[in-house]
Formats: C-alpha cells, sequence, structure tokens
C-alpha cells in the first residue's frame, strides 16, 4: 500500500491492525535511520500491522533553543520523501510547536503513542528525547511500557568507517565540505534544493552560464568552494554540474551565492526548482587575477569535474 502522509498530529488516523510506531526528528534520514524503519516495517509485517513513523517537520531545538538550533541536513519536502521511499504505512510529519514542547513525558506518551498512534510496540534511538524540557528519554520509554501496554525497542546506533553515523556527525562532514564521506553516511549525496533567480549573466560572458539557485535560510549548505553535483529539473531529468558556492571575489562579488553550471545543458531555468545533489568537492573558493585567469582555471574545474561525475 502506499505511503499515507499526515502533517498535522489531529488528522492522524490509523487503518486497523497492531501498529508499530518509530519516533525521532531524523535529520538527514541517514543509515542508522534507514536501519529502523526497515526494522520497524519488518516487525509489523510479522505480526500483520502497520509500520508507522512520526517525526518533525522542524527541529526541536528551533523552539525549544531558537537560535541555537542546528541547521538542517533535510528541509520538509526532503526528508518527507525520503521515508515515504522507506515504504512505511503511515508518516505523520507535524511541527514542533509551543505546545507540544510544554508537553510532559507521560503525557506525551499517553495522549500521542498510546491514545492517538494507540501503538502496540515502540521503537527509537538511543538519543531520542521528548516532553518538557527533554526530560523524556529511552529510558523512561521502557519504564512506561508496561502500564501503557506496549513493547519498546532502542536501537543503538549503527558504525561506518569506525565512527558512529549520526546527524551531528554528517554535519559536521559537510561544514568541513567533505561531501564525498557525508555522502558515505548518509547513503546517498547530500542535496540542497531552491529556486532559480535572475542573476546578472557574467557566467554566460565566459562561456561558463549558471542558474542562481536561493536555497532556504535553514538548510545547510557546504562552505565556499567549487564542487561537482548532479542537479534534478523539474521534469525529473538530471544533468551533471559544476557548482560554485562563494563571494566571487575574483569580479568583486557583494553577496554569498550559489551559482552552479549544468554540463552540456542550454535553457532558461529562471523561476524553476533544482535539486541540487554534492558529489566531491573540487577545490576552495580562490581570488584570480582577472577573469581570463578565472576562465582558465574554470575550463580545469570543467575537467576534474566530468572526470569525477564519470567515475561515479
Amino acid at each position: 500500500m502506499a505511503t499515507v502522509v499526515f502533517e498535522n498530529l489531529k488528522d492522524v488516523t490509523l487503518p486497523p491492525g497492531p501498529v508499530v510506531l518509530t519516533i525521532g526528528t531524523f535529520d538527514g534520514v541517514h543509515r542508522a535511520h534507514q536501519m529502523l524503519f526497515r526494522e520497524t516495517i519488518a516487525h509489523a509485517r510479522s505480526i500483520g500491522g502497520v509500520a508507522a513513523v512520526l517525526t518533525f517537520q522542524n527541529h526541536p531545538r528551533s523552539v525549544i533553543a531558537s537560535g541555537h538550533e542546528p541547521m538542517l541536513l533535510t528541509d520538509w519536502a526532503t526528508k518527507k520523501r525520503l521515508i515515504v521511499e522507506q515504504g512505511v504505512d503511515v508518516l505523520a510529519g507535524i511541527l514542533f510547536d509551543e505546545p507540544l514542547s510544554q508537553t510532559s513525558p507521560e503525557q506525551f506518551v499517553a495522549e500521542v503513542i498510546s491514545k492517538k498512534f494507540r501503538a502496540c510496540a515502540v521503537m527509537s534511538g538511543p538519543a531520542f528525547h521528548f516532553g518538557f524540557r527533554g526530560a523524556g528519554s529511552a529510558a523512561l520509554l521502557q519504564e512506561l511500557s508496561a502500564k501503557y501496554q506496549y513493547t519498546y525497542t532502542k536501537h543503538e546506533p549503527i558504525s561506518l568507517h569506525g565512527r558512529k553515523v549520526s546527524s551531528t556527525l554528517i554535519r559536521e562532514m559537510l561544514d568541513e565540505g567533505d561531501v564525498a564521506t557525508a555522502a558515505e553516511f548518509l547513503g546517498r549525496p547530500h542535496r540542497n534544493s531552491g529556486v532559480v533567480v535572475t542573476g546578472d549573466a557574467l557566467g554566460r560572458k565566459m562561456q561558463y552560464p549558471t542558474a542562481n539557485i536561493e536555497f532556504p535560510p535553514d538548510v545547510l549548505i557546504p562552505p565556499r568552494g567549487v564542487y561537482a553535483v548532479r542537479v534534478t529539473d523539474p521534469s525529473s531529468k538530471t544533468h551533471n554540474g559544476m557548482m560554485n558556492i562563494g563571494w566571487r571575489p575574483t569580479v568583486d562579488g557583494k553577496n554569498l551565492r550559489h551559482e552552479v553550471h549544468l554540463l552540456d545543458f542550454s535553457g532558461d531555468l529562471v523561476g524553476s526548482t533544482l535539486h541540487v545533489d554534492y558529489v566531491a568537492r573540487i577545490r576552495d573558493e580562490q581570488k584570480f587575477d582577472g577573469v581570463d585567469a578565472l576562465r582558465a582555471q574554470l575550463q580545469r574545474d570543467e575537467a576534474a569535474t566530468r572526470k569525477v561525475l564519470t567515475s561515479s
């Protein structure tokens, strides 16, 4: 059956059968999250039940510690798509708001887990916290399981290359520009999605026309530099591309730009939403001695980009 998606807790309705519920922020929907979804589905199938996910469209810390929340690895649209692709039966993606932040941990278990989702089994990662001031934990979910008649399973992190897979670690990798390793831990390339806006056509004058993309302000964008990317357009066609993130110091740029040159492509993309998947970092941002030197470097960047994308 197709996944049923709800974006408001009051609208959630569940099909008949015992419900296996997994709860978490799931930012990035990385390899550890994917394993948890697979085990949720497997458990639900083994008892003829419903595999359900409860998550948040925003990061809870944007409410409980506003100004100190991490940048998102996945906006809600991307997170929703990735979780649906896992094959769960029900996905509830709700806004974490002030009233929810004031709910006591046991009230959350009683009203949401037990009453709303009628869960017979609950799964989460070890770091999941809930309720007022994050006082609810995996230990409390276990403690309350008998009272509210569900079984609880705490899933430990998985490791890759000797490091535990986590959203925090992946953010650190991306902050360093290590998009290739981040992709290993995510299980796919990091993606930014945004709308193409009108630029100044400087790239076109150098035979490297670019689409200038505006990304949402709360998503994590890799640091300044040039990247080999794959770009999906509104028709779902994927293009190889060369992405520049930076201030364009050679031409005295005044604003941080996100510019992508699509290889072997011509056309007007203004107004389109593009999805940019980062494959590899080509180089840092640099200042060159004039436009001719910059054009020569762009030619070298293109060659490096083609080589990377051909082999990956």
